[in-house]
């Protein structure tokens, strides 16, 4: 495998930064992997400067490592869902989902890989009974999504990597899923 370009998009609470740093370790300590995440706060610059330098990240990647996170799927879903007609305030991990998403020229499609941290599993289009966010369900995403346990994911990520990019490939040349990075826009 050759060099791939992983951008990691997490909620950044506390208790998150653990699996983080774990995941963010195995690629920056891996020879065939380059960590596009963001590596600094932000925080004091307007969103527009912060989308800016997120999107340019996120288009410079190949692959999207989403970790989701028990905060992300109960009382911090503000930061993956989308507030109608306001795709910049709306959650940055949406925003980061829907970027990893498009497929333009300029930006191609990212491989997409859902680690379920917390012990969430996905039972019927949803994670262990809690609903996921719409940019996750819509059935074209979900089938494009590598889904995986956290504990498998780190024993093995270059397996889900690979997965991720064969799809991403698919995607690329034979348009194999009709993906909708925008689902906020469907009627």
């Amino acid at each position: 495998m050759s060099k791939v370009t992983c951008f990691i998009s997490y909620s950044h609470e506390s208790t998150n930064m653990n699996k983080f740093n774990r995941i963010n370790q195995l690629v920056n300590n891996s020879t065939s992997l380059i960590n596009y995440s963001e590596r600094e706060n932000k925080s004091n610059f307007s969103k527009e400067t912060i989308w800016k330098y997120l999107h340019d990240r996120i288009a410079g990647s190949s692959c999207t490592i989403l970790l989701y996170t028990q905060d992300l799927a109960t009382y911090r879903r503000d930061k993956i869902d989308y507030i109608p007609g306001d795709f910049l305030n709306s959650g940055w991990v949406y925003n980061e989902i829907s970027a990893s998403l498009r497929d333009w020229d300029d930006n191609r499609i990212n491989g997409l890989i859902c680690v379920l941290c917390d012990g969430i599993r996905l039972v019927s289009n949803g994670a262990k009974g809690l609903p996921l966010p719409r940019i996750l369900t819509v059935r074209e995403n979900y089938e494009y999504i590598v889904w995986v346990p956290y504990e498998d994911f780190i024993n093995n990520p270059s397996r889900y990597i690979k997965e991720a990019l064969r799809k991403r490939e698919e995607q690329i040349k034979i348009r194999k899923y009709d993906i909708k990075h925008d689902p906020h826009n469907e009627r």
